[in-house]
């Protein structure tokens, strides 16, 4: 119970325990409600497996691209915010052009 007293002192330990808290709970969210998404919102009935699979493995191989992207701005690190300002510009306009990409020629959006 000491250990638990002397984590929770910390403030760095408490808002990264929250953080990772909060993420658990949204992938959690995610895995309780892919099911009903996938089968009745997109009607993939017996082929949810195979989607969901899919979406895993996309999903591993993002968590490694991030990583090792991460890999290569920490070692780039110089002591300013620049490098992470840069990743995220970047990664905003991949995902406004993948979105473009994505809706192309869908005008019937509600």
């Amino acid at each position: 119970m000491a250990g638990v007293r002397e984590a929770c002192a910390h403030r760095h330990t408490t808002g990264y325990t929250m953080a990772a808290g909060f993420s658990f709970g949204a992938f959690v969210g995610y895995l309780t409600s892919a099911q009903q998404i996938f089968q009745e919102y997109y009607a993939l009935g017996a082929q949810f497996p195979f989607y969901f699979g899919v979406l895993a493995v996309v999903g591993a191989a993002s968590s490694f691209i991030s990583m090792m992207i991460g890999t290569l701005i920490g070692q780039a690190y110089d002591g300013t915010v620049m490098p992470l300002i840069g990743g995220f510009a970047c990664m905003g306009v991949a995902s406004l052009y993948v979105m473009h990409w994505t809706e192309r020629g869908n005008h019937h959006l509600s």
